[in-house]
């Protein structure tokens, strides 16, 4: 930012100016101050003149680089600390925008010592920590001295100083930093304090790509959270400057090449071994998948930024990440990731919330022994007891269908469809799907398949529910059809007519009750408009049995062998499918 005269509350022959007013400690000798002071209103006011001279890029400061160049370097040290310490951290609170530059072309020989004074004078102010803040006012310019020096510096002298790059580049781009971009800065007298994070924090992209080139990151881990992003915000609101260590940096890199819902055995393998090898890199499952779910939640913006409907490669670093959850044996981080995938949020078109709970139903699925995901499975063999439960019990979370008036329903409504349980007369049961005009549809509608792949999944599970309830019940009625006690008409009717999904196999079979006045053989049907099942007999007619008389499986080998041809007859007139074989084909 350069200032204009009139904007200064100070602007005496101190050096340097300052927004504050006069320079808490002003460059000594005076002769050297007004020398710079000079030079500085020259480029200020040749650049007035000629606003042309720019071309586009910065300003030129030919005048203050003449002077810088003909100091010696132990002034040019000395005049780009004093500089440094009156900015006033990240706010660059001074008007010599010129010297600045000029400094920072210059060499200086600077000491790894002096380095460390500049930039914790760069950064005084922020709030230090995992989870640095600030308010980035015109942080690129208050980095440019200790950035030039650092340059200077050969590279194997640079390691002590990551610390500083590592919290400019979080300060940067985190969501606790209130920002103002250079020309929105507050004035000197308004008294305006910052309130919002900048609209784009990744806007000046060339001085965070010289930030990530000195801190030697292997690939630009910035483009794998992209600003806009909630999960992104709350990522890196939650590791801070962990997002730019190694373990948080190998994860994300094998994260970001996931391209299926099931990755492959490599991926599965090499992400095993990072996460066996690593206790920070669990540690990193576990803090993303929090921000998945909003956390950390002290933040004042997380419920502006870290909620929301996400992108579609966010979705696939998730689906990615509930895998490394499952394969890294630990159970807390599969309790995570249940909790995550129960908070996402979901739009009608929201492509990446699909992708996560898609991904993240399938890995639930391979690590609690279910057969869906097929040799997914053999690779989280050898996972704890606990990892397994954890993943049992948040599958069944996720997957869970309340019952219709706590009774069992066949019917499910899905959206702009109904989900039907069907159920033959044989024990088969299926899932169908129909149309708003209740039509059958061949196939399950990609909406719920892959828009809605929870609800897809709990129907898959309540599936494979009923169907090991039928071969429970197909196991008993085996057993009924060789020697059944029989029971009160009122539990019969409770346990073989009242569910719907045994309902259908109790009409395929022949019962007998046994009246005063001698047995009853019959089929149990439901007369129109009424409530009370009877038993139909071959005649056609009908006989209303009371509660207390007892009801068993007709069994053809005890009775007439002309009665038994007749059922036969019948049932094989009416093409009958029956749940065990108590009426064959007559020959």
């Amino acid at each position: 930012m350069i200032w204009r005269r009139g904007e200064l509350p100070y602007e005496g022959r101190l050096f340097p100016r300052t927004l504050h007013g006069k320079p808490q400690d002003p460059l000594r000798p005076a002769r050297l101050a007004r020398a710079l002071l000079k030079a500085a209103g020259k480029d200020e006011r040749a650049n007035r003149r000629q606003p042309d001279r720019a071309k586009g890029g910065a300003p030129p400061f030919d005048h203050c680089a003449a002077l810088v160049a003909r100091l010696p370097a132990h002034e040019r040290r000395r005049v780009a600390l004093r500089l440094q310490q009156e900015r006033g951290g990240l706010g660059a609170a001074d008007a010599e925008w010129y010297v600045g530059q000029a400094l920072a072309a210059a060499q200086c020989g600077w000491r790894p010592a002096q380095v460390h004074e500049l930039f914790r004078a760069a950064l005084s102010g922020t709030l230090q920590g995992p989870r640095p803040a600030g308010t980035w006012t015109d942080g690129e310019r208050s980095l440019q001295l200790p950035l030039a020096a650092l340059e200077e510096l050969p590279e194997q002298a640079r390691a002590p100083f990551v610390s500083y790059l590592r919290t400019a580049l979080t300060v940067r781009m985190g969501c606790r930093t209130a920002a103002w971009t250079p020309g929105e800065a507050p004035g000197p007298a308004d008294g305006r304090a910052p309130e919002a994070p900048v609209s784009d924090p990744a806007a000046p992209g060339a001085f965070l790509d010289r930030l990530r080139a000195l801190l030697g990151l292997p690939y630009d881990v910035d483009a794998l959270l992209p600003h806009g992003d909630p999960f992104a915000a709350a990522a890196r609101c939650e590791l801070g400057t962990d997002l730019y260590r190694p373990p948080a940096l190998d994860l994300l890199e094998r994260l970001s090449r996931v391209t299926s819902v099931r990755p492959s055995y490599t991926w599965l393998g090499g992400m095993g071994e990072l996460l066996h090898d690593s206790p920070e890199t669990r540690r990193a499952v576990r803090r993303l998948l929090r921000a998945a779910r909003g956390e950390p939640a002290d933040c004042e913006h997380a419920a502006q930024l870290h909620r929301g409907l996400i992108g579609e490669r966010t979705g696939w670093l998730l689906a990615g990440l509930a895998w490394a959850a499952c394969v890294s044996n630990d159970p807390e981080a599969v309790r995570e990731l249940g909790e995550a995938l129960l908070a996402v949020d979901r739009g009608p078109s929201g492509a990446g919330p699909a992708l996560f709970l898609r991904g993240g139903l399938a890995a639930l699925a391979a690590l609690a022994r279910d057969p869906a995901p097929g040799r997914h499975r053999r690779l989280l063999t050898g996972a704890p007891a606990s990892a397994v439960r954890a993943a049992t019990e948040a599958k069944a979370r996720l997957a869970h269908l309340p019952p219709a008036d706590g009774r069992r329903t066949l019917q499910v409504p899905a959206g702009p469809y109904t989900a039907v349980f069907r159920v033959r007369a044989d024990g088969d049961v299926r899932l169908e799907f129909r149309n708003p005009h209740g039509r059958h549809l061949a196939h399950p509608p990609s909406k719920i398949r892959h828009g809605d792949p929870a609800l897809h999944t709990a129907l898959q599970t309540q599936l494979a529910a009923l169907r090991a309830d039928m071969a429970a019940h197909l196991g008993l009625l085996a057993e009924l059809r060789h020697a059944d006690p029989g029971r009160p008409m009122a539990r019969w009717i409770a346990a073989h007519l009242d569910d719907p999904l045994f309902e259908p196999l109790t009409r395929a079979l022949v019962w007998q009750a046994d009246t005063p006045n001698g047995p009853v053989v019959g089929m149990p049907v439901r007369p129109k408009r009424s409530t009370v099942w009877v038993l139909r007999d071959l005649r056609g007619r009908v006989h209303e049995l009371p509660g207390d008389l007892t009801v068993r499986l007709w069994d053809p080998a005890c009775a007439d062998a002309a009665e038994t041809a007749a059922w036969t007859r019948a049932a094989t007139r009416r093409a009958l499918l029956q749940p065990v074989p108590q009426l064959r084909p007559h020959p």
